[in-house]
């Protein structure tokens, strides 16, 4: 299994791979956390939306693992996003990211004036 990921790391055309096989490999990196713990950069994400994240969330890991990064990844809970950033006892602010990805919908951008 480890080696499976390394290969598809390894292999130059990594981004062409279907969707499906980049979920089914990053599953098996679940089981394999010290390629992660073993990455020469660390950083701790989150990922801010109103819409379902999820498929984004689990290939996440392995696509900045491509790249050196050992990523811990804060995914925030469904619709969720404007709270998050607000609150200041959110699990947002509680984890503490060093990058976050906020991606808002239309209807977001229709209320940003």
């Amino acid at each position: 299994m480890k080696e499976d990921i390394l290969s598809a790391l390894a292999d130059p055309e990594f981004g062409a791979r279907p969707v499906g096989e980049l979920q089914m490999l990053s599953k098996r990196l679940e089981n394999s956390p010290e390629l992660i713990e073993n990455a020469p950069l660390h950083s701790r994400i989150a990922v801010l939306s109103n819409f379902t994240t999820s498929y984004l969330v689990d290939i996440l890991p392995l696509i900045l693992l491509r790249h050196g990064v050992g990523a811990t990844i804060y995914e925030a809970p469904f619709g969720t996003m404007k709270t998050e950033i607000l609150d200041p006892d959110s699990g947002y602010h509680k984890f503490k990211p060093e990058a976050t990805f906020v991606l808002p919908d239309h209807r977001d951008l229709e209320h940003a004036g």
